[in-house]
């Protein structure tokens, strides 16, 4: 997003790139009458109307991870399980599975140590993954005890409602409301895990640098940073531009290690999914 700067405009939320309040009416001004049924169908089902309404927000990420066909009627669920089977939801889907694997592993590494463990999520939206691990380790109570999840989000309606999920299921949970790139948000602390998807999907290279060269210092010794990126799925891209007029940084799985080294990480791994889209990068903070 050229011209984005969020040390000067921290209250903007980077996955905000849509520009006409009324899409509908952009199409017809643009003389693309032949979007608007596609338009309109994409709003019956619950993926789009939250791609088109509200530029991709942290209810769209935690749809497809969910990964439960809805929308306003049968023919709105029926359009919304196609959405959810294109490949380009398939991956998505792909990086809350694989960060909930290396979040199982960050726990499992720790389980017999009598450290606290802190696991953060930055941004965090409503964050599905650490609930996962937490539901998981509820039969353990000595690893419930030592461990805390945390949560930062410039939006506090996510943040809301996460602790109203965390509070009646009973988790140990810290919370946040400020800027990822702001020093004070993280409180001080360092944490055994961070996990940050999709949000520099957001980002130019000089910002995405920046965060990743912050998140280095908010690592403990041993720490994992679980994070990925994008490529484009043709159909997807130009939906998502025509209707929800979201704007992505697409990168490789070169581009991501290009990033990781610039910022100082000497240990990862980076791989890239069975569709070709999504690199899943776990960065290690050496001791």
């Amino acid at each position: 997003m050229p011209g984005l700067n969020l040390y000067e405009n921290m209250s903007r939320l980077v996955n905000v790139t849509k520009v006409s309040e009324d899409i509908a009416a952009r199409l017809r001004k643009d003389k693309k009458y032949h979007l608007l049924p596609i338009y309109h169908l994409l709003r019956m089902s619950k993926l789009g109307r939250e791609a088109t309404e509200n530029n991709g927000s942290f209810r769209f990420a935690d749809h497809v991870y969910a990964g439960r066909p809805d929308g306003t009627n049968t023919v709105g669920k029926i359009f919304d399980r196609i959405l959810l089977n294109l490949p380009s939801a398939r991956s998505f889907r792909n990086r809350y599975l694989y960060s909930r694997e290396e979040l199982h592993k960050v726990i499992v590494e720790r389980t017999t140590q009598t450290d606290p463990i802190d696991i953060l999520a930055v941004p965090s939206g409503l964050a599905r993954e650490l609930f996962d691990v937490a539901a998981d380790i509820q039969h353990d109570e000595s690893l419930q005890k030592r461990t805390t999840f945390h949560f930062i989000d410039l939006d506090n309606e996510p943040l809301s409602l996460i602790r109203a999920q965390a509070d009646e299921a009973g988790h140990k949970i810290q919370m946040y409301q400020g800027d990822a790139f702001e020093e004070r948000t993280y409180n001080n602390k360092t944490y055994d895990a961070i996990v940050s998807l999709g949000f520099v999907d957001f980002l130019n290279d000089e910002e995405a640098l920046a965060f990743y060269t912050m998140i280095l210092t908010k690592l403990k010794p041993g720490g994992k940073f679980i994070t990925s990126g994008l490529l484009p799925h043709k159909l997807s891209d130009y939906l998502m531009r025509q209707f929800a007029e979201l704007h992505t940084s697409y990168r490789s799985r070169d581009d991501l290690i290009v990033l990781a080294e610039a910022a100082g990480y000497n240990s990862f791994t980076a791989s890239t999914d069975q569709y070709g889209l999504q690199t899943l990068l776990v960065c290690t903070k050496q001791t």
